[in-house]
């Protein structure tokens, strides 16, 4: 326990408590904040330790808060909604995508972290507002629109772990419930990408825009057994109604004069709607939107594909993306050519798909090769072809180096 020692008389000393609960509660803050801060570098993305203890001081400078007065946690809920964030996204890391995944058990524990967080995000944006709570830097809007950045992503997370999780649920009920939280999410998530638009007054944020529109495109891609039993379904204490006789029933607006993207948005949005807005959003942000519109135009093709209808219009596209991605750098270049070889296999086109492989894995850091080819080997588009010769060659290893 923190104390400071003050002398009295002569040579006489007092232990002083009187600052004691205060620095009880600076120290918890701070080691709150290192932790996350710690937590955020680390290379091991699976580690939810060195976050659980971070969230035991953020609980802890809160209880100082109630018992004692101090002020308000301020921007610190922004950390600690961060830490419940980042704990969220290990949780799904540490998850293995098979049938021994207890899938209600992962419903609850990710939906729980997913509310945490985004309540302490909120909390977070709510205290830069509240001048009584943050000092004035001048950058207000700029810290209130970066905790609402975070909480878009982080809601964006969860919707994406859901899709995968209610594809891969065995139990119907299960699915749906899925489902439904992730629709609940992805209506926040919209509401707070139209709330940054109308606060930044700006492009900015278009690449942010077209990720939700496009989460909610995939969402509609769900299985349609779902989406029907889902629009017929209730659930204890909830009267909001999500699915329309045509889509997703958007949340309304923030406000009026919000700009022309938000005043001509409909009320209810189809799955084709909802990738046409995506795809107007990711143009618009310009190379940083190329990445997010070619994995788009890849989920729709997918969607062609399991409807028995061609999908090369979207595969075209999405080689025309990624190869302008291909331009961006040592980085991009890997990732669009893994994505090429993806696209390639979707096509059925082993031989392209294996150049293209050479071709990513030559502008990976050779330290980097044998985690790149594992998650090759697991990659649902590409294991059709990895028994085939042209494949297995590609994803080669020798003992000078890569071939």
């Amino acid at each position: 326990m923190l104390i400071s020692l003050s002398a009295r008389g002569a040579g006489g000393l007092l232990l002083d408590t009187s600052k004691r609960a205060e620095l009880r509660y600076l120290s918890a803050l701070a080691a709150g904040r290192l932790l996350v801060q710690a937590a955020e570098l680390e290379e091991d993305s699976t580690n939810t330790l060195i976050l659980s203890e971070a969230l035991q001081h953020f609980a802890e400078a809160q209880r100082c808060v109630e018992q004692w007065g101090h002020p308000d946690l301020g921007s610190a809920w922004g950390d600690w909604g961060k830490a419940q964030a980042l704990q969220m996204k290990r949780v799904m890391a540490n998850c293995k995508l098979d049938g021994a995944v207890q899938w209600k058990e992962m419903l609850e524990t990710s939906s729980k972290l997913c509310e945490e967080a985004a309540d302490k995000f909120e909390k977070a944006r709510a205290a830069v507002d509240d001048e009584g709570f943050e000092e004035d830097d001048g950058n207000e809007e700029g810290d209130d629109l970066d905790w609402m950045v975070l909480h878009i992503e982080h809601l964006l997370q969860f919707v994406d772990f859901a899709i995968t999780a209610l594809d891969k649920s065995k139990a119907m009920e299960i699915s749906i419930e899925w489902l439904r939280r992730a629709i609940i999410a992805w209506r926040s998530c919209f509401s707070l990408t139209l709330a940054v638009r109308y606060l930044s007054q700006s492009n900015r944020f278009n690449a942010l825009q077209g990720d939700a529109y496009a989460a909610g495109c995939r969402l509609l891609g769900s299985p349609f057994e779902l989406l029907t039993a889902l629009s017929h379904s209730t659930s204890e204490g909830s009267t909001t109604q999500l699915l329309g006789s045509k889509g997703l029933l958007l949340p309304p607006p923030p406000g009026s004069g919000s700009g022309e993207i938000v005043e001509h948005l409909p009320s209810e949005a189809t799955e084709e709607e909802l990738a046409t807005l995506a795809e107007a959003a990711y143009i618009a942000a310009g190379a940083e939107g190329l990445l997010p519109m070619g994995e788009l135009q890849m989920h729709l093709a997918r969607r062609m594909q399991s409807t028995s209808r061609d999908p090369m219009a979207h595969l075209k596209k999405a080689t025309e993306v990624f190869q302008a991605l291909s331009n961006n750098g040592p980085d991009d270049k890997a990732i669009a050519w893994y994505n090429m070889a993806c696209v390639a296999a979707m096509a059925n086109r082993p031989d392209y798909a294996a150049k293209a492989l050479r071709t990513c894995l030559h502008a990976v850091e050779p330290s980097q090769r044998r985690k790149w080819i594992e998650e090759v080997r697991e990659d649902g588009d590409l294991q059709p072809l990895l028994n085939l010769p042209e494949i297995q060659a590609a994803l080669e290893l020798e003992t000078g180096g890569y071939r």
